[in-house]
Parts: structure tokens; sequence; C-alpha cells
């Protein structure tokens, strides 16, 4: 009998406030043990400029659980927005080179940055390219 899919959900840590980390830590108890939590983001209430070093450890403990965990299936939760779309364009480019099943959930969308990525395809070919 084959087992259920291994399945790994990118969401923001529970200590944030926000609509997207209390979603999902309210279901959290309704998943099976075959459902993993992966917390990335900015691990603080502001924007600062430190900020790129918890990006960085994100993706080093990100990879080392592709290396170390078999995962079948990654459900990303972003943002149609620079930031969101810039920091998890590297997920997703990790993702294919490994060849893995991932599914992309907007939870957000900004209407100015849709339009950027319309207009200015060259400036913003990575980040966005990488969702397709």
């Amino acid at each position: 009998m084959p087992s259920d899919p291994k399945v790994l959900i990118f969401v923001p840590h529970f200590f944030k406030t926000g609509g997207v980390a209390l979603f999902y830590q309210s279901i959290r108890p309704y998943f099976g043990s075959n459902y993993k939590y992966f917390f990335r983001g900015n691990r603080s209430s502001n924007k600062e400029k430190w900020a790129i070093f918890s990006y960085l450890l994100d993706y080093t403990k990100f990879l080392i659980h592709l290396m170390i965990y078999k995962t079948d299936f990654i459900v990303l939760n972003t943002s149609l927005a620079k930031s969101g779309c810039s920091r998890d364009a590297v997920f997703i480019f990790i993702l294919k080179f490994f060849k893995k099943n991932f599914m992309v959930f907007f939870h957000w969308w900004n209407k100015y940055y849709e339009q950027c990525i319309d207009v200015n395809k060259g400036i913003n070919k990575f980040p966005f390219s990488q969702f397709k």
C-alpha cells in the first residue's frame, strides 16, 4: 500500500501577527504527521537591514532539509510583491534544481507590482520567471 505523500508547507513564523500565520497555526492540529511546516522569513516585527542574513539562514536550512528528509510536495505561501517574490524565487530555484513538485499560493496581491512585471519584464525577470 502506498504511503501518504510527505508535504512541506512554507509559513511565516507563528509569533508574527497576520492572517497567514494565524490560519496555518489554527489548522495545524488537523494535519497528519506527513505534513510539516517550514518557517521562513524575517524574524523581527520590522524590516531590518539584517533580514538578508535570516533569509540566507532559511535557504541553508531548506537545502539541509531537502537533503536529509524525504519530501514529496511543497506548498509555498507568498505574496505578489517585490519582497515576497524575490525571497521565494530562490526557494523555487532550489526546488527546481532538486526536481521537487511544488505549488505557489499567493495570499496577497500587489496590483502595482503586477503592473511592473507586465511593463518591465527584463527588470523583474529572475524573481518572477521562477514561478513558471
